[in-house]
């Protein structure tokens, strides 16, 4: 198992709150998926672009990304709301797996 997040901030903070002692770091959390990678990973993959920076730039957001793909987005001018984002990543990357991605990390902490 491997956490996924939209991007790698939350791991940042994850962490952060974790070397402060209010929390213990939970196994499993030295390596993640940034859901927003691993798709462009694929989109390069498959579609290859011409301009990598303007692909970059069109999947740039939960929202963004969740267009590219032909989604709909979960809540269009609301991201970083919990339930929100949490049903955004699971959108994106159900469609992802569908699509034949292969779950791995694309992040990790160095020791």
């Amino acid at each position: 198992a491997v956490p996924v997040f939209c991007g790698d901030h939350e791991a940042r903070l994850l962490r952060r709150a974790t070397q402060s002692g209010r929390m213990p770091m939970p196994a499993g959390m030295d390596a993640w998926v940034n859901i927003k990678d691993l798709a462009f990973q694929h989109a390069v993959a498959k579609e290859m672009p011409e301009s990598l920076e303007k692909l970059a730039e069109m999947m740039d957001g939960m929202n963004r990304l969740a267009r590219h793909l032909k989604l709909a987005p979960t809540a269009p001018e609301q991201q970083h709301l919990g339930m929100f984002d949490s049903e955004g990543i699971s959108k994106i990357l159900a469609h992802l797996l569908q699509d034949g991605v292969v779950l791995a990390p694309t992040a990790r902490f160095v020791p």
